[in-house]
């Protein structure tokens, strides 16, 4: 995985853990594990072709 790929996942993992967001930690996690099964899905397949 390209490191700006990754750091660019991690940015976007940051702002749904951010403090300042209000809500239930419920929907922050189905937030985050929708967000990390996508990325995991789409680079899991391009690893596998490498």
């Amino acid at each position: 995985v390209h490191p700006k790929s990754y750091m660019k996942f991690k940015d976007k993992l940051r702002v749904l853990t951010s403090r300042s967001r209000c809500g239930s930690i419920v929907k922050a996690m189905k937030r985050i594990e929708i967000s990390a099964r996508g990325w995991l899905n789409y680079f899991g397949i391009a690893d596998m072709k490498s």
